[in-house]
C-alpha cells in the first residue's frame, strides 16, 4: 500500500511539471531571451 502511495505521488508531482513545461513552451514567451540581440544569434 505505502509504495503504491509513493509511486502515485512520483507520478504526479512529475506529471504536473511536465504540464507546466508544456505550457510555458506553447502558451506562453517564459522561454524567450530577454535580449533581441540573443535571440537573433541562437537562430
Amino acid at each position: 500500500m505505502t509504495i503504491q502511495i509513493l509511486i502515485i505521488t512520483g507520478a504526479t508531482i512529475l506529471g504536473v511539471l511536465g504540464l507546466i513545461h508544456l505550457i510555458y513552451g506553447l502558451v506562453t514567451n517564459k522561454f524567450e531571451a530577454y535580449d533581441p540581440e540573443l535571440t537573433t544569434a541562437m537562430q
